[in-house]
């Protein structure tokens, strides 16, 4: 098996997985308990996901190409963007640090395209492909939102084996 299959395979298990069929529930549940409400004042939470798809490579930490984009590497383009020394690291960081901004001011990211993870809107193929979680693809050379990427994976294959 190689490294990047190893990898991948841990991540899926112990990082992706857990992470989005975790958010699906609490999408749910906050969606359900909110319609239940008698109180027009509770708006149902927004969530948003991203998956960062360019590795910040910092001379001197050790990396190999197979790896990847690391599970922490958004953080050193959050909290260390002096770090970034190529142009499009820096044009990375700055979107990412505006859309965090954004978010703890407005609850939205305010990047133009950048959708809600979790959604039950339209009706019948539509609404399966609705149901689906999103993230958005974030790299310097444009970004885009994603639909149902590990939906077979999570779903399909580890939602058995992590669910109980």
């Amino acid at each position: 098996m190689s490294r990047l299959a190893t990898a991948r395979s841990f991540g899926d298990l112990h990082i992706v997985c857990p992470t989005i069929l975790m958010g699906e529930q609490l999408a749910q549940h906050s969606s359900s308990s909110n319609s239940s409400s008698s109180s027009s004042s509770n708006k149902p939470p927004f969530y948003f996901s991203y998956r960062l798809m360019q590795h910040l490579g910092i001379p001197g930490l050790p990396y190999q190409p197979w790896m990847g984009v690391q599970h922490t590497d958004d953080l050193m383009y959050l909290f260390a963007p002096v770090l970034a020394t190529k142009a499009e690291d820096k044009q990375l960081s700055e979107v990412m640090l505006a859309a965090w901004s954004s978010f703890v001011n407005t609850g939205h990211p305010g990047v133009a395209g950048w959708e809600q993870a979790f959604s039950g809107e339209g009706s019948g193929q539509q609404q399966q492909q609705a149901k689906s979680t999103r993230h958005f693809a974030l790299k310097a050379s444009g970004a885009s939102m994603v639909s149902g990427a590990y939906q077979a994976l999570c779903d399909g294959f580890w939602k058995a084996k992590i669910v109980q």
